[in-house]
This record gives structure tokens, sequence and C-alpha cells, in this order.
């Protein structure tokens, strides 16, 4: 996370990619079990002030290869 400016009230953060990066991501995983992919994620308050930016890593895979505890 990198923190920018001081929350004082509730904050929103929204997260999408667009068509050619899907696409990407779908070419990939026809010659790969899984890609890791990393993407900002900016939080803004109601006032519209940028809190934070967070870094998130995504592990993707098809639903198929996800293992889970009881798997």
């Amino acid at each position: 996370m990198e923190y920018l400016y001081q929350g004082k009230m509730k904050v929103n953060a929204e997260f999408g990619i667009d068509q050619s990066e899907l696409a990407a991501i779908k070419a990939a995983l026809v010659t790969e079990d899984s890609i890791v992919k990393t993407y900002a994620v900016q939080v803004f308050d109601t006032h519209q002030h940028h809190i934070c930016t967070g870094s998130i890593t995504w592990q993707i895979k098809p639903w198929g290869k996800v293992k889970s505890p009881s798997s």
C-alpha cells in the first residue's frame, strides 16, 4: 500500500480490466497452468481525495485447476 492522504470518512475502491487485457489473460492460459498479474487499485474517499493505492497480486487460473482444502 502507498498511503497518500489521511482517510477520515468512507472510502471506495473499484477494479476492472478492459477486454484487451482479458483477451491476453485468456491467451496466456492456453499454454500456462496459471499466470500471476499485479494490478494497482486506487482508493478514494467520498470527497474524491486519493487515499491510497494498493498493489494486488492475483494468481489467475481456470476454476478446474483451483484446489481448496476439501479437494
